[in-house]
């Protein structure tokens, strides 16, 4: 069994997806160690204005995102075209950013489009050799567009947990607890 083809390509395209969703995590908690982890280190990516190593995008990812009141990244539609050691996949994105502007203003920006990523297996490790980040949708919201008497999560709720950025998110203390 441990042998069927269906069974190791499951295998290898789970790892790939668990590549993506790391990707999301390390956007959403500014973790730079979990964004690097997911690209080779001569990886290439152009995106979001961007055109050039995969390493050099993280770090640009990250002095963007750590500012952000709120950084949320969700995949979805996840298909991976499996051939042997390289694959190609295609995964839809929706990103929502929130901060203040220098008056104090909140606004919010919506991002959706799409990755498409060639994935290596290297010494039996997948990561992404190649991405082209392809946004299909982007507009910034000020917070009274969507109503000024809206309150927030915390406001409703005071006792509600709140993420926070690496290392001080709750999912580090957790995994430090494991």
């Amino acid at each position: 069994m441990a042998d069927d083809p269906r069974l190791l390509a499951l295998a290898d395209k789970q790892d790939m997806s668990d590549i993506l969703a790391l990707y999301c995590r390390g956007c959403d908690r500014a973790d730079l160690t979990a964004l690097r982890a997911c690209f080779f280190p001569d990886a290439h990516t152009t995106q979001s204005g961007f055109d050039g190593k995969s390493h050099d995008f993280c770090d640009f990812i990250i002095s963007t995102v750590e500012v952000l009141d709120i950084c949320t990244h969700m995949i979805s539609n996840i298909l991976i075209d499996l051939r042997g050691d390289v694959a190609v996949s295609e995964c839809r994105f929706l990103a929502h950013h929130c901060w203040s502007d220098p008056g104090g203003r909140e606004l919010h920006r919506f991002v959706e489009g799409r990755y498409l990523d060639r994935f290596e297996k290297r010494e039996g490790v997948w990561k992404i050799a190649r991405r082209r980040g392809l946004n299909e949708f982007n507009r910034i919201f000020s917070a009274w567009e969507f109503g000024e008497d809206q309150l927030s999560a915390a406001e409703l709720h005071p006792a509600i947990l709140l993420g926070a950025k690496a290392p001080d998110d709750w999912l580090y203390r957790m995994l430090d607890e494991a």
